[in-house]
């Protein structure tokens, strides 16, 4: 099989997509991944609630790790409050209905978070307009909030 003028070195374009080796490189990330940890375990210590929010593959990198929460991950534990807010298809299309999609995870952070809970937000391109809508609201009632993006961020990473 010859390459042809539209193909590409498929190998070049997945290293420049692989950042996890430069990640475990980065000292400044793994500190930052390492607070953002102590936080989440101090929280679950005093009862606190976790609320994982994305959309597309984000809202199912949201779901995985909320089952890893509910679930036992590598250890029997207790099962610990994580809540995927992607997953009530009835509240997210009321709410985008009756208002915008674009308040689809802050309205319900709105109704359900409180004071000390953890609200992470997951955008690889950091372009959706509801999830730091979402950590807004969250930042107003008092809740952690944490912004997992992509290399780039876009205006998630931006608005911090």
């Amino acid at each position: 099989m010859t390459a042809g003028p539209s193909e590409f070195d498929i190998g070049a374009h997945i290293a420049q997509r692989i950042t996890l080796r430069h990640l475990v490189e980065d000292k400044s990330f793994l500190e930052s991944v390492r607070a953002v940890g102590r936080i989440m375990a101090d929280a679950l210590r005093m009862g606190h609630e976790q609320f994982f929010m994305g959309n597309g593959g984000s809202a199912a990198d949201a779901q995985h790790l909320t089952a890893e929460f509910n679930g036992r991950y590598r250890r029997e534990r207790r099962p610990l409050p994580a809540i995927a807010m992607g997953v009530n298809t009835s509240s997210l299309t009321a709410i985008a209905n009756d208002h915008s999609f674009d308040v689809v995870f802050a309205r319900q952070l709105d109704a359900l978070g409180a004071e000390g809970d953890i609200a992470i937000g997951l955008s690889t391109s950091g372009n959706s307009a509801n999830v730091p809508k979402a950590m807004e609201v969250a930042r107003s009632k008092i809740l952690v909030t944490v912004g997992i993006t992509g290399r780039f961020g876009g205006p998630a990473q931006e608005r911090g």
